[in-house]
């Protein structure tokens, strides 16, 4: 693996993750306000 691969999966799990965390801010804040 040269290290553009390396940080292209960096890239992807930082984005996967950013996705994950936002969702459960968005539920959390839906469950605050209700």
């Amino acid at each position: 693996m040269n290290w553009i691969d390396i940080l292209i999966i960096i890239l992807l799990l930082i984005s996967i993750g950013m996705g994950i965390w936002r969702g459960f801010i968005h539920e959390t804040l839906s469950l605050l306000a209700w």
